[in-house]
């Protein structure tokens, strides 16, 4: 196992799920986030932190920092993408006319 900073288990090779791009709703999102390492699931707040950055209500681009915690250390710099629902739908039925 590689280890981290503080002679901790490195994360950030870790397999992040749970960041996948949303459409835009109104609401704040923050997705749960699981992070598998080998065979181990890794407990959020236990194992690691998850800090959003950026606007995560309207359109745009939502970075996520996950920082290992207890016996992980290491980040994983990532992040998902907040969909304009109208350039979206646009975009899927570019011939569609609207009188």
């Amino acid at each position: 196992k590689k280890r981290g900073g503080t002679g901790s288990i490195d994360i950030s090779n870790a397999r992040v799920q749970g960041l996948q791009d949303v459409m835009y709703d109104g609401s704040p999102v923050e997705p749960t986030i699981t992070l598998k390492l080998e065979n181990k699931v890794l407990r959020e707040g236990k194992d690691f932190d998850v800090a959003f950055e950026g606007d995560n209500i309207n359109p745009g681009t939502v970075s996520v920092t996950i920082t290992g915690k207890g016996a992980y250390g290491g980040t994983i710099e990532t992040g998902f993408t907040i969909l304009d629902n109208v350039a979206y739908f646009c975009r899927a039925a570019p011939n569609l006319r609207f009188t």
